[in-house]
């Protein structure tokens, strides 16, 4: 647990919000921020309320892709994204992992167009994906 003024000086502390609930709403008070920092060469953004860790995700970028994974408090991974990158940097295609409250993965790919949209249509394969060819792309 940091110290209530520790984050108030932190420079990796950003988004600090806090609540005030009614007197008969509990909790009474809420307090949320992020830390921003880099482990390993990758971009983390750790979530904290009330001062507890509630989830994380670390970002690594490469020439080809952009890689997102989330973890809960207890670090496990419970979301993954993976962005394709065409030589000048721009996606052309993600892939989502999602783990549900219920304990079941859902993945699906998604083209994305050259306006940075994301296809309707989900896809169960990197070739059908790939494959697809949208009208406003």
């Amino acid at each position: 647990m940091q110290n209530n003024l520790d984050i108030l000086n932190d420079e990796s502390i950003k988004n600090i919000k806090g609540f005030i609930n009614s007197p008969t709403i509990t909790p009474k008070s809420a307090l949320f921020y992020e830390r921003h920092f880099t482990r390993d060469n990758k971009s983390v953004v750790e979530y904290y309320s009330n001062y507890e860790l509630n989830s994380y995700f670390e970002v690594e970028t490469s020439k080809n892709f952009i890689i997102t994974r989330g973890f809960s408090n207890n670090h496990k991974l419970f979301f993954t994204e993976v962005l394709y990158l065409i030589q000048n940097g721009k996606p052309y295609m993600c892939y989502n992992e999602v783990l549900t409250i219920d304990n079941v993965l859902k993945k699906h790919y998604r083209k994305i167009n050259s306006k940075n949209k994301h296809s309707i249509d989900a896809f169960d394969s990197f070739m059908e994906c790939l494959n697809y060819k949208p009208h406003i792309i």
